[in-house]
């Protein structure tokens, strides 16, 4: 019997666990004798697994269809269980090991993971449960679009609430794919009103992100120096 996706979930959460406790305690012991733990090996292990399995219990492999309610389906179990995992694992490398490569695979594995179940929900919006029961169209190829570009907006302002520049950067190529993606599909197929609501919208969106991106720039370069006057 094929491994579900969320079971797949499950043995990457467990994966996750894993490598977080195996960098905390640095050792394990085996007959006796202390044996080190590599922590880049755990999170490359770790992360690796989850891509793998995930792909092994994905619908597109399996082919069967989604259990439970939009949003709560087995989909939050197979993907942004996983994700969230891993995105506590790059949170506490960050603040404990200063390891930059180890905090850029965990994060881009969490990314990924999140990315995977927003995509996969927009797509059981439209078709249901069997993802494969029905065509994409027009308005799906829109709802993508702007799935991503929400997803883009949402881990921009957690890099600013973390001070990540990473997470920033990597919330910005999360736009740029939505933006290559409308103008190279969307507004191939799209025509009349909905490819003028989408051009607008996407414009709109980018002025904002652009705006809020220079305001809170702004403020951190201000508030810096007020915060090292404060302390001396």
């Amino acid at each position: 019997m094929p491994v579900t996706l969320a079971e797949s979930g499950i043995y990457a959460s467990l994966a996750f666990m894993i490598a977080i406790a195996a960098m905390i305690v640095g050792s394990v012991r085996l007959q006796g004798s202390s044996i080190a733990i590599d922590p880049l090996f755990a999170a490359a292990a770790s992360c690796g697994f989850f891509v793998l399995i995930a792909f092994i219990a994905s619908p597109m492999v399996t082919e069967q269809p989604l259990a439970g309610i939009l949003i709560l389906d087995n989909a939050l179990f197979g993907y942004l269980l996983p994700a969230a995992f891993a995105f506590a694992a790059a949170a506490w490398t960050r603040s404990y090991l200063a390891q930059p490569l180890m905090e850029r695979i965990y994060g881009v594995t969490a990314i990924l993971g999140g990315l995977a179940y927003v995509l996969v929900e927009v797509r059981r919006g439209f078709a249901g449960p069997d993802l494969f029961s029905s065509d994409v169209d027009a308005s799906e190829l829109y709802a993508y679009s702007a799935a991503i570009l929400l997803y883009g907006i949402a881990l921009l302002a957690l890099g600013f609430r973390l001070r990540s520049r990473d997470l920033r950067l990597a919330a910005l190529g999360i736009v740029t794919i939505a933006i290559c993606k409308v103008f190279l599909v969307d507004m191939s197929g799209l025509e009349g009103l909905l490819r003028a609501l989408s051009f607008i919208g996407l414009g709109a969106s980018l002025v904002a992100i652009g705006l809020a991106y220079q305001h809170i720039l702004r403020r951190g370069a201000t508030a810096a120096p007020a915060e090292i006057a404060s302390a001396g």
